[in-house]
């Protein structure tokens, strides 16, 4: 899991590079003002200063990347950068050590010692920005995968709460299954015993209606 992190932490970072040599420029003042509208914006540049459009355009471009917000100003928009100078320079240099370098600090002071003119104090401040960017990327894969092991631990409770809610209702279901089973023989017992008495009864109402009868009837062998 590190190792995919890791990847799309550097990944993220060369996302952040690609911008061409006007992009820059525009970040650059935009770094450098906080905020502006494209007129300012021009007011800024190198002559022979580029037109109002070809500004808009690249600020658009520039805001599509996620570099740039803006908000409403009149009938135009302010615009303010959405990464900061220092995660543009970090990016840069984690793409750098990630590409040409294989991820070695050591690497690429001994190019850039051989190679170019750099001061010790500018050699400093190029490792102390690649070890902020290194301890930060570690720090965000800790969380990560912190996160991961929350989540994890997450879902395992979620299914043992429905697993125990299934056992509940599995209970109750067999429970009210038991109750309908023993309300219905007790049913069928007190009809069949209410089914006895009536029996009974109808045969003793029956007999004493043959009795009334054979009262009832006139005597012919009474003497006269």
């Amino acid at each position: 899991m590190q190792q995919e992190l890791k990847k799309r932490f550097f990944d993220m970072d060369k996302k952040l590079t690609e911008l061409t040599r006007g992009e820059e420029e525009i970040m650059q003042i935009l770094w450098r003002l906080g905020d502006a509208v494209v007129n300012e914006i021009i007011a800024q540049t190198k002559e022979p200063r580029p037109k109002y459009t070809t500004v808009a355009t690249f600020l658009k471009i520039l805001e599509n990347k996620g570099f740039v917000n803006h908000t409403p100003e009149g009938k135009s928009h302010r615009y303010y950068p959405a990464v900061s100078r220092e995660e543009y320079a970090r990016g840069v240099m984690s793409s750098v050590l990630s590409s040409y370098f294989d991820g070695s600090l050591a690497q690429m002071v001994s190019f850039f010692s051989r190679h170019e003119d750099i001061s010790v104090t500018e050699m400093e401040e190029i490792l102390q920005i690649m070890q902020n960017a290194r301890i930060e990327s570690e720090s965000i894969i800790q969380q990560a995968e912190e996160r991961a092991r929350v989540l994890t631990s997450e879902q395992e409770i979620v299914k043992r709460s429905q697993q125990h809610a299934a056992e509940i209702l599995s209970a109750a279901q067999k429970s009210a299954k038991e109750l309908t089973r023993k309300a219905t023989l007790y049913c069928e017992t007190i009809l069949k015993n209410s089914e006895e008495v009536l029996g009974r009864s109808m045969a003793d109402i029956k007999n004493t209606r043959m009795n009334l009868r054979s009262a009832a009837r006139p005597k012919n062998n009474m003497p006269k």
